[in-house]
């Protein structure tokens, strides 16, 4: 004896689109409750499965988009070559002004002032063991001291 199968519903095709990517993320484990799950429809997704977005298209390249990347460039080569050419130019323009400094320092420092020759500012102090009386000479010890 045969068991009557009732008549199957015909699904209408459902058109298929020109790209599907399917890729299988965390796929949750079967559940033991004894009750199968069902197959999905033709399109849909698993339960638990999510859907990879496509990234979004880069735009073309034309003469605008080349037209951009050339002035960008442009400016950041400008940029470096200023901070560059400016840094250069304060340090030399630091460098003059401290040299003219310092020579105008070692020019100062062998000019005679007009009274030094009168005041015979120019004559060697005598020693200074000669300035000392005789008593007070480093070597002459006090008599407290042993």
């Amino acid at each position: 004896m045969e068991t009557p199968t009732p008549a199957q519903p015909q699904l209408p095709p459902t058109p298929t689109p020109a790209l599907v990517v399917v890729v299988v993320t965390n796929t949750p484990e079967a559940e033991t409750s004894g009750a199968e799950t069902p197959e999905p429809l033709p399109g849909q997704l698993p339960p638990g499965q999510r859907p990879v977005v496509p990234p979004t298209a880069t735009p073309t390249p034309d003469y605008v988009m080349f037209a951009a990347t050339m002035l960008d460039s442009f400016l950041l080569t400008a940029g470096w070559i200023w901070f560059l050419a400016g840094s250069l130019i304060f340090f030399v323009a630091a460098g003059v002004v401290a040299g003219l400094f310092f020579r105008q320092q070692e020019r100062r420092r062998f000019d005679l002032i007009a009274g030094d020759l009168e005041d015979g500012a120019l004559v060697a102090p005598p020693p200074a063991e000669e300035m000392r009386p005789a008593d007070q000479r480093p070597d002459d010890w006090p008599d407290s001291l042993p």
